[in-house]
């Protein structure tokens, strides 16, 4: 029996059923090789797409963090302590202290007593022979004069000494207030210089993003060599900008040290900076305010004490009016005669007291009548700083509103589209840097309103001594 045709049909039935696996297997393969060729030839573009969406991630990102200025109730804690140092270390104001104990060194020499006066005397001895003791009329004559001043002449000047010392006392008071001012200058000055920096770094952040996109899009050839460099002077602009920043924040320490009389090295370290926030009351007239506000002040004070040695001065010119007698006892030794004894009363006679006194009396009117016109500047000057400080307080609201509600959304929304722009080469760079250092302006301008709120209503606080503080 043949077997040759079994067998070829069972070849044939075998292929027939082997060639759909081999054919899928070999599909299978052929799948597998294009796919591996696939993902290989697909992973850098897919790698580079998902390094641009970071990218571009990350300068959104950048972008919605929105920097905000920490706030203290009151005086930040930093700034009273310069203030304390500056108490305990200024020269003017250890100076306008000694001042005290200088006035008061004059307390009893004011009220002393005149002191008397102890005379001796040779009386009536011969040129020719002046230790000859032959002639009577020849003698030694010792006495002692006391001049009578009242007591009321001597009460009036001690009176007049303890003013003066009053006087220094609010001299000093006034001399911290001063200092007081111009340490808050000079703590704020610093402040928008710590500011400044900390809105750079913010600043710095968003253009090193934007640099980032701009660098990948180099790199796919998809972006100029040009506009890679450009990002690159934008930050390097700003890394100038920080060295200008850094300098001008030491030329405030420098400054504060000085407006407290300590060494720089002697100013604590603030940290971040933090501004002072008040909550005030609007009052019916700034002029009320301004008035009891110039009652409140050192300078007021002074004056009252000014206008009191004033009429204590007058009182003493006025008594001078009266003239003091003087007594005179004196005993006389005659060795060829009997001694004597004698007794004297003068008195001076104040004939040109007109010329002498009178201008002196007209003079202390004069200047009842200047320390009334310091204390009116003193009201209109207050009056004045206080207006102003006011108006950047109704002001500063709407240019904030102006920036944050209008012109910062505006602008980040123009960011967005011309990003996405950017990407498909329908924006340049140039439009783009724009209006990044544009939002960049307009977010440190928003912060730099901060610190001028915050330094007008520590301003207006200080000047007005409180009073407007809400009390709730």
């Amino acid at each position: 029996m043949d077997y040759r045709p079994f067998l070829l049909t069972g070849i044939l039935a075998a292929i027939a059923v082997l060639a759909p696996a081999t054919a899928s297997s070999l599909a299978a393969d052929d799948d597998g090789a294009v796919v591996v060729k696939t993902s290989h030839a697909q992973e850098q573009p897919q790698r580079e797409n998902r390094l641009r969406d970071d990218a571009y991630a990350a300068l959104r990102q950048a972008l919605a963090e929105t920097p905000e200025l920490p706030a203290v109730p009151g005086y930040p804690a930093g700034l009273l302590e310069v203030w304390q140092l500056a108490a305990a270390q200024h020269p003017s104001i250890r100076l306008v202290a000694s001042g005290i104990a200088e006035m008061q060194q004059k307390l009893d020499p004011a009220s002393a007593p005149p002191d008397p006066v102890l005379s001796f005397m040779l009386m009536n001895h011969p040129v020719a022979d002046p230790f000859s003791w032959d002639s009577p009329m020849t003698g030694e004559r010792i006495g002692i004069m006391q001049m009578l001043e009242r007591s009321s002449k001597r009460k009036a000047r001690r009176a007049m000494a303890e003013v003066e010392v009053e006087a220094q006392r609010d001299r000093l008071a006034s001399a911290k207030y001063a200092i007081g001012g111009k340490l808050l200058d000079s703590w704020f000055e610093l402040a928008e210089a710590d500011v400044r920096l900390q809105q750079l770094e913010r600043n710095e952040k968003l253009l090193e993003a934007l640099r980032e996109v701009v660098r990948l899009s180099f790199e796919v050839n998809r972006a100029p060599q040009a506009d890679l460099l450009a990002a690159e002077e934008k930050l390097a602009e700003l890394k100038q900008m920080r060295a200008d920043i850094t300098a001008m924040r030491e030329t405030a320490r420098a400054m504060l040290a000085m407006a407290a009389g300590v060494k720089l090295e002697e100013l604590p370290e603030f940290g971040e900076m933090a501004v002072p926030e008040f909550a005030f009351t609007e009052p019916d007239s700034w002029d009320g305010v301004a008035a009891e506000a110039a009652a409140l002040h050192p300078d007021s004070a002074l004056y009252d004490t000014m206008l009191e040695l004033v009429r204590a001065g007058r009182r003493v010119i006025k008594l001078d009016y009266r003239p003091d007698p003087t007594v005179e006892a004196a005993w006389t030794f005659n060795p060829k005669n009997m001694d004597t004894f004698s007794l004297g009363f003068s008195i001076p006679l104040p004939l040109h007291n007109d010329k002498k006194l009178d201008p002196k009396v007209s003079e202390t009117y004069i200047k009842e009548e200047q320390v009334a016109l310091m204390r009116e500047e003193l009201t209109v000057d207050i009056r004045s700083e206080v207006q102003v400080q006011a108006a950047k307080l109704r002001t500063i609201p709407e240019r904030r509103r102006v920036l944050d509600a209008l012109t910062l959304p505006l602008l980040k929304q123009t960011f967005d589209s011309q990003l996405a722009a950017y990407q498909t080469r329908k924006v340049p760079l140039a439009d783009l840097l724009r209006t990044t250092m544009d939002i960049i302006d307009t977010e440190t301008a928003l912060m730099l309103l901060d610190v001028e709120e915050a330094r007008a209503e520590a301003t207006l606080d200080y000047l007005t001594f409180g009073l407007l503080r809400r009390t709730e």
